[in-house]
């Protein structure tokens, strides 16, 4: 409907191009980023899955977490995949993430973006307002939920780090 709107007023259509050739490297960059941080968190979680599976011969869930180094880096990687998601919500607000999203979106053209569902996921808006005094109801947890991580390990690596020392 706005696409329909700003092609039909050249005025509206002169406006975009200038928004597109100011900011269009800073939205590209900003894209760039949330894809990046989509790919971690979707890779590490295909990483746990096959864990869980069994797909690698010689390592298992448990195998993993019974080695020091082993539970000791899938609990930094849990923690890096959390600081970067609270990170996200606290430096760049739900509702500018989205119109950033739909801003490269609209740039880009539907063909270009074939992941675009995928980065709407993580930054569609969560509620947090930074300075705040008030969180969203179940939040980060709702947030975190959206990249459903399997359960069983999450379980086990809460139960190794309740009963051991990680360090």
């Amino acid at each position: 409907m706005y696409d329909s709107k700003v092609s039909r007023a050249p005025k509206l259509s002169d406006l975009d191009d200038e928004c597109n050739e100011s900011h269009g490297a800073l939205v590209e960059r900003f894209y760039l980023l949330f894809e990046a941080i989509h790919r971690w968190v979707d890779e590490f979680k295909e990483y746990l899955d096959n864990l869980d599976k069994g797909f690698f011969i010689s390592h298992t869930t448990e195998g993993v977490l019974l080695h020091a180094d082993g539970k000791q880096l899938l609990c930094e990687a849990f923690f890096m995949m959390s600081v970067m998601l609270i990170l996200l919500d606290r430096r760049v607000p739900g509702p500018v993430r989205e119109r950033i999203v739909v801003s490269h979106y609209r740039m880009k053209g539907e063909g270009s973006v074939t992941t675009i569902e995928d980065v709407m996921l993580l930054c569609r808006d969560t509620g947090y307002r930074p300075g705040s005094p008030q969180r969203p109801p179940e939040y980060p947890e709702a947030y975190f939920a959206r990249f459903d991580m399997p359960k069983s390990i999450i379980s086990k690596l809460m139960g190794r780090l309740r009963s051991d020392d990680i360090y």
